[in-house]
């Protein structure tokens, strides 16, 4: 049997280096943070970004800090991370897909709640036929 490397017990994001050096620490990227560095790279504003992409910039700022929670229903936000990536010259196809996979508590659609119409008091058929009897014979007299 060969020797395994120690097990890093402290951490499940740290690495353990076989040759005995110190465990490195491995930073987890999202999207959202690609996309803020590229924007930075090209030196345009948070503000500018949104405005060439007519997109909220409330919204922007919520994929660049991965904050799913102010991002709306799915479809819209993997649109957003398109145009985004369009825009700021990453390939789309691969950051909406590794968004698709990242994201998979937001909401896919609008959750609809429907309403049941309100129950009014409805007069029968019948009793409207006798009442237009009665009305219509008090007026033949």
């Amino acid at each position: 049997m060969g020797t395994q490397p120690p097990l890093n017990r402290d951490s499940g994001d740290r690495t353990a280096d076989p040759s005995g050096a110190p465990a490195v620490s491995r930073v987890e990227t999202h999207v959202g943070m690609e996309l803020r560095e590229a924007r930075e790279r090209l030196g345009v504003s948070l503000k500018l970004a949104a405005s060439a992409l007519k997109i909220r910039d409330d919204y922007l700022a919520a994929l660049e800090r991965n904050d799913r929670a102010a991002l709306p229903a799915l479809p819209y936000a993997i649109g957003f991370v398109r145009s985004y990536a369009t825009y700021v010259g990453l390939d789309p196809g691969e950051l909406a897909q590794r968004f698709r996979d990242e994201a998979g508590d937001l909401p896919v659609g609008p959750q609809h709640t429907w309403l049941k119409p309100i129950e009014q008091g409805r007069i029968s058929r019948s009793l409207m036929l006798v009442l237009s009897l009665v009305i219509a014979g008090a007026a033949y007299t």
